[in-house]
């Protein structure tokens, strides 16, 4: 079965876009999972299904999250995984979840959109501003999106 492997250049930037700058490439670890390999500033906490709390999406396969909080927050890159149908593009994939974070978040507000290249795959970045309810503080979200053998990630 072919895996994915994302991009390393991805947690660059978003290392770039939270503060993280040292990051370095001697600095990171590989997560891998049956569909893909990722990897990882070293020294970030790994969190996977098996020891998720209740509230955590069942889409979620593991989450990735800075040790010490910045500001009050902490960094945390999160990989969800849902079938798509069969002939789904990466691309295609993309403008679908774009349109639900426009639709979908409350206070949305896109930052930045770029048209990038992944896994071979013609696909999406998207930066945004928004909230998850009324109650939440306004958060910064970068996402990118990628399909492979009918999954969504």
């Amino acid at each position: 079965m072919k895996k994915i492997l994302f991009a390393f250049t991805l947690l660059l930037f978003l290392g770039g876009c939270f503060g993280g700058g040292e990051t370095s490439l001697e600095s990171v670890q590989t997560f891998e999972d049956t569909h893909f390999t990722l990897s990882y500033p070293s020294g970030w906490i790994v969190k996977t299904r098996q020891n998720f709390p209740p509230e955590i999406p069942k889409e979620t396969i593991a989450t990735f999250s800075r040790p010490e909080p910045r500001d009050g927050y902490r960094t945390t890159m999160s990989v969800i995984n849902e079938i798509v149908p069969v002939g789904t593009s990466s691309l295609d994939y993309a403008k679908q979840n774009i349109n639900n974070a426009v639709t979908g978040v409350l206070e949305f507000k896109k930052l930045e959109e770029r048209d990038i290249e992944l896994s071979g795959q013609k696909t999406k970045l998207l930066i945004f501003q928004g909230k998850s309810d009324l109650n939440a503080k306004k958060l910064q979200y970068v996402q990118v999106y990628l399909v492979q053998q009918e999954r969504g990630y």
